[in-house]
This record gives C-alpha cells, sequence and structure tokens, in this order.
C-alpha cells in the first residue's frame, strides 16, 4: 500500500514539475519544421515541394513570458507550364532571424497554450530555369526581405521537460525592392515541433 502512495505522489508531483520550466528565468530551446505541400492540387500541371526549418532559443524574464531569438530556413521549388508554353522551375530559398515574444496563457496539467509573435530580417534567393527547345538558367536574383509572424500554439509534456508542438501561424514577407512585381507575400503555417525547458 506504501509503496503505491509513494508511486502517487511521485505522479503527481511529475505534473507538477512540467510547469516550473516556465518560471522567471527558465530556459526554452526548440525546433519546428513545415513541409511545403500542393495539398489542394489547384493548378494540376504545377508540381510544388520543399520545406521550412525553424529553431528559437528563448528565456523567461518573467513568469509565463518568453524573449528569444528564431533563425529559420526554408526551400521550396515549383515547376509549372508559362504563358510561352515553356516548361519553367523555380527555385526559392529563405533564410534569416527573427527576435520572438511567447506568452503561455494556459498551463493545464501536461498541456499548455500560448500566443507569439516575431518579426526579423532575412534574405530570400530565387533561380529560374527555363525549359523548351533549351535549358536557359537564369542568373539568380537575391533580395532582402523583413518577416513577421504570428500565431498561436499547444503543447503536451511527452516527458518533465520535452514537450510536442503544433503551431498555426500567419507569415507575412515584405521584400526590400523597388520593383512592384516584389509584392508582400503571406500565409498561413502549421508547424509541428518539440520544445525543450530548462530551469
Amino acid at each position: 500500500m506504501k509503496k503505491h502512495f509513494l508511486t502517487f505522489i511521485l505522479f503527481s508531483f511529475g505534473f507538477i514539475d512540467c510547469f516550473s520550466q516556465l518560471e522567471k528565468s527558465s530556459a526554452q530551446f526548440g525546433v519546428s519544421v513545415l513541409p511545403v505541400l500542393d495539398v489542394f492540387k489547384v493548378f494540376p500541371d504545377n508540381k510544388i515541394s520543399g520545406f521550412a526549418v525553424i529553431g528559437n532559443i528563448g528565456f523567461f524574464p518573467i513568469k509565463n513570458l518568453s524573449a528569444g531569438i528564431q533563425p529559420y530556413y526554408g526551400q521550396a521549388s515549383n515547376s509549372y507550364s508559362s504563358f510561352f508554353f515553356e516548361k519553367e522551375n523555380q527555385e526559392i530559398k529563405l533564410y534569416g532571424l527573427n527576435a520572438y515574444l511567447r506568452y503561455y496563457f494556459i498551463r493545464k496539467q501536461k498541456f499548455l497554450a500560448y500566443s507569439m509573435a516575431s518579426v526579423g530580417f532575412g534574405n530570400s534567393e530565387q533561380k529560374t530555369t527555363l525549359v523548351s527547345t533549351v535549358i536557359l538558367v537564369k542568373s539568380p536574383i537575391n533580395k532582402s526581405v523583413l518577416t513577421g509572424v504570428f500565431g498561436a500554439g499547444i503543447g503536451y509534456f511527452i516527458v518533465k521537460n520535452l514537450a510536442l508542438e503544433l503551431n498555426i501561424q500567419y507569415l507575412n514577407i515584405k521584400y526590400f525592392s523597388a520593383d512592384p512585381a516584389d509584392k508582400s507575400f503571406h500565409t498561413i503555417a502549421p508547424t509541428v515541433g518539440v520544445e525543450f525547458f530548462l530551469k
């Protein structure tokens, strides 16, 4: 009986201890991924693929609020037929560094919910290949960008300091360019990842 009681007490403290990581002076480290797929197949001739990886390193200056940096890297390719009946292939790379804030507003047993925002600078590289009777590779185009991300997420502790996360984010990319063709790009980007908390 005593053994079962001791097990219950330790199990209960395991739940309580999951939340100690969100106290002042705690740290967090994480990584999340986003596969780039043409899920809806709006244009059947197009072939879209790629991925994005987002890391984060943060610190809790006060309880439930973390601040830190967020390096990111993504690449995608898109093959399609152009107006000139040529096959075009675009390869895009996007990388940079954001500063972020994350506020945890729900802590229930092993579950967490939070809102987040980040802003920073990056670089976009775009390479276009035209395939017709000959193959023409245009010179890569490099452009600086301003990135902003707003969203929310939920987490679940699988062990004491490690949580699985699902994020739904609104991503906005603005080009530093005088070219009117360089319009802002925005999308909804769900990501999955892991987060490690250290007290």
